[in-house]
C-alpha cells in the first residue's frame, strides 16, 4: 500500500524540505517579534517623558512663569463684587476747580 501525505504537506516537497523552510519563517517571525517587542517598548518611555513634560508648569517645575502661557491662569479666588465699575451713585466726585477763561488766558 502506498504511503499518503499528510493533510498539511504541500504535494511535491519532502517533510525535510518543508520542516526546513518552516523554521525559517518561524526564526524571522520572533525576530520581527523581538524587533517590534523593542519598539513598542522605546515608544512608551518617549510617551511618558512626553506626559511628564506637558505636565509641567510654573507652579511645579523650575520653568519661569512666562514660559506657561496665557491658557494657564488659575481663576482667581476672590469674590466678585456686587457694585458696578467705575463711579457709584450719590458719591461726590473729587476735581480741579475749573479755571475762569480770564484766568486761562494769562496762563
Amino acid at each position: 500500500m502506498p504511503e499518503r501525505p499528510d493533510k498539511g504537506t504541500v504535494p511535491g516537497m519532502s517533510m525535510a524540505k518543508e520542516s526546513a523552510e518552516l523554521r525559517a519563517e518561524n526564526a524571522a517571525l520572533q525576530q520581527e517579534n523581538a524587533e517590534l517587542r523593542a519598539l513598542v517598548v522605546s515608544l512608551q518611555r518617549r510617551i511618558q517623558d512626553l506626559e511628564e513634560r506637558l505636565g509641567k508648569s510654573a507652579r511645579n517645575s523650575s520653568k519661569p512663569p512666562s514660559s506657561d502661557g496665557p491658557s494657564r491662569r488659575l481663576p482667581t479666588k476672590r469674590q466678585r463684587s456686587k457694585l458696578a465699575r467705575g463711579g457709584q451713585v450719590g458719591h461726590q466726585g473729587h476735581g480741579r476747580a475749573l479755571v475762569s477763561i480770564k484766568g486761562w488766558a494769562n496762563l
